[in-house]
């Protein structure tokens, strides 16, 4: 494809970059799986399982969210529907409301759940490239293991905890 017919479909380089990664969300192999629900799997053994991978995610996404946010297409990327944090917030939410239904979760607000339990994930790899904060020195694995641990026990079914 030529320089002449990108410029023509997209304008601008940042309408490029913007059209790339609102695409790119719909296209992780993670959220078509959390979109599916739960698995027969333990909900804890599961979140543990998709939150590695999404921390693994993270860490390729903050350092070019940095990078983007210099410039304002960070602005314009992360707003509207199809931005890649609304995708997931969705999936996530979409995940957690199917474990209510199936009866694997107490009640609580899925979508408020969705942002604690990303934000967590995302919280990591921002303290250690954007702040170089090294300190926490447990693998990934232990830091969703430990945060899963938190979570379930206040979104276990009564008695299951």
């Amino acid at each position: 494809m030529s320089q002449g017919a990108l410029f023509k479909r997209f304008g601008t380089k940042e309408h490029l970059i913007i059209s790339a990664f609102s695409q790119m969300a719909d296209s992780f192999p993670l959220i078509g799986r959390l979109r599916e629900g739960p698995t027969a799997d333990a909900i804890p053994d599961q979140m543990i399982e998709l939150g590695t991978e999404l921390l693994a995610l993270f860490r390729h996404l903050v350092p070019c969210m940095s990078m983007l946010a210099a410039s304002s297409i960070a602005r314009d990327l992360m707003s509207g529907p199809s931005s890649p944090p609304v995708v997931g917030r969705e999936a996530w939410t979409r995940w957690f409301q199917i474990a209510q239904d199936q009866g694997r979760a107490c009640v609580f607000d899925p979508a408020a759940m969705a942002v604690a339990f990303t934000g967590m994930l995302h919280a990591r790899p921002f303290r250690e490239f954007v702040i170089r904060d090294k300190g926490l020195t447990c693998s990934d694995e232990d830091y969703v293991s430990e945060i899963v641990r938190l979570l379930w026990g206040g979104m276990a079914p009564r008695g299951a905890a």
